[in-house]
């Protein structure tokens, strides 16, 4: 039924949102709403939907702070670790800084093809794609990387350690 009243809005829908949907049992309204607000460009949560382990690395090198910020806190609220989020953000820059080092500036001297990179790196070439698209440039995602470690240790040395505060300040700040 599900999959019809989807089809049926024009909507195609993952897995994990045709889970989310079906935890809700025999509440038709329910899911009929959830179905309208996806139609109408918001998401579809429940208790089996999982949150894309990308969406937060997109929304950050995006350049949209405001979108990082809320995805960040809906990661957060739907029982992800501030420590978990920090390794995907981590993995980001290290690949942003990585693909910034070999291809350069355009014309410039490292400009190395995506081909190269991906030989060299070992990185699929749609992360090596996304990672050129990416509005940093290799000096702001070093300037990242940093911020990432220093948040890290900073958070390990207090003796109330909240990695979740240090986070949202990066993910506040603009590079």
């Amino acid at each position: 039924w599900i999959a019809k009243e989807a089809n049926a809005r024009n909507l195609a829908l993952s897995t994990n949102e045709i889970k989310g949907l079906a935890a809700l049992g025999d509440d038709l309204w329910a899911i009929d709403s959830a179905l309208e607000m996806r139609a109408l460009g918001g998401d579809i949560t429940g208790a089996d939907a999982v949150p894309n382990p990308f969406e937060l690395a997109d929304a950050l090198t995006s350049g949209d702070s405001r979108k990082a910020y809320a995805t960040y806190h809906k990661h957060l609220s739907s029982g992800i670790s501030a420590q978990e989020l920090f390794w995907k953000l981590w993995w980001q820059a290290k690949t942003l800084v990585q693909v910034r080092a070999m291809y350069g500036p355009p014309g410039g001297e490292a400009s190395a093809a995506p081909a190269v990179i991906k030989e060299k790196t070992g990185l699929h070439p749609f992360v090596i794609q996304k990672a050129l698209r990416a509005p940093y440039s290799y000096t702001q995602a070093e300037a990242l990387l940093d911020s990432l470690f220093a948040a890290w240790r900073d958070s390990r040395a207090e003796s109330v350690a909240d990695l979740s505060l240090y986070l949202e300040r990066i993910l506040l700040s603009r590079y």
